[in-house]
């Protein structure tokens, strides 16, 4: 029990103060720039367009804005489908807290390729689908999606919880056996897919102290990388979530060309290293 408190403890003070730096963004952005400002944005699919609303998504944390209900009203305000989708895939892969975070616990290096790799991926799978016929399904939001305080509070319970499941990951299993599975080059990014494919830690702010606690097993670097922009789309839970909402068929090519990009790119970072 020592044990699991003091890495919880060190695993939280890594990720909660940058998270409530988010949180209070999150409210300013909602409050000052919010629904009527941008889906002015979405209108015309250009490269620019494109460039411009990945960064927005990439940095707007927590926003009411990454909801998919909303997508049928930004629709009707002329939304291009690939942009809308696009956007809203940047707001689950990354926020604003995102970099710091990152650049905490692996280094500003290793941040700053990451957040290259997860914007390139974004990039390209926009571009694969900016053809496609998209279809939007939306559902009524709930009471919770419009009171933000509940939200927010429902979040922070969440990356509580991911932080109390990493802690908890890197006190019971063996470093031995993880880094026999994990340790090597190809290896790892296999791991790294796995894991990321069927755990699911709510925000994507979860997903770092479980990053930490691989690395602190032993996961090799290209791992780390793969589990860090991959997986952060590539989850069962996420891809059910989108494919409920949007074409399937359309879900699935942009994730596939999404997740080949980044492992790809993942993958290069590995041989840099290695």
């Amino acid at each position: 029990m020592a044990e699991f408190t003091q890495v919880f403890a060190e695993y939280a003070w890594q990720v909660l103060p940058w998270f409530f730096v988010g949180l209070l963004l999150a409210m300013i952005i909602e409050k000052h720039f919010g629904q009527k400002q941008l889906p002015k944005y979405f209108c015309e699919y250009r490269p620019l367009s494109v460039a411009a609303l990945l960064l927005v998504g990439m940095i707007s944390p927590f926003s009411v804005l990454s909801g998919l209900p909303l997508a049928i009203q930004f629709l009707r305000q002329g939304a291009h489908p690939a942009l809308l989708l696009s956007f809203f895939a940047a707001e689950r892969v990354y926020d604003l807290h995102s970099f710091p975070i990152i650049g905490g616990i692996f280094g500003w290096q290793f941040a700053v390729i990451n957040a290259l790799i997860v914007f390139s991926a974004l990039f390209a799978a926009s571009f694969a689908v900016k053809r496609s016929v998209i279809e939007y399904h939306t559902r009524p939001e709930t009471p919770l999606e419009h009171d933000g305080w509940k939200k927010h509070v429902k979040m922070l319970l969440v990356v509580g919880g991911g932080i109390a499941i990493a802690a908890l990951f890197r006190v019971t299993v063996p470093e031995t056996i993880f880094a026999q599975y994990s340790g090597g080059y190809a290896a790892s990014i296999l791991t790294a897919l796995l894991l990321g494919l069927f755990l699911y830690l709510g925000t994507i702010a979860g997903n770092y102290p479980l990053a930490e606690a691989f690395s602190d097993l032993g996961m090799h670097g290209a791992g780390l990388m793969t589990f860090l922009s991959a997986s952060s789309l590539l989850n069962i839970v996420i891809i059910a979530l989108f494919a409920a909402s949007i074409s399937p068929r359309v879900v699935a090519r942009y994730f596939a060309v999404y997740g080949g990009v980044a492992v790809l790119l993942s993958l290069c970072y590995g041989i840099l290293i290695h």
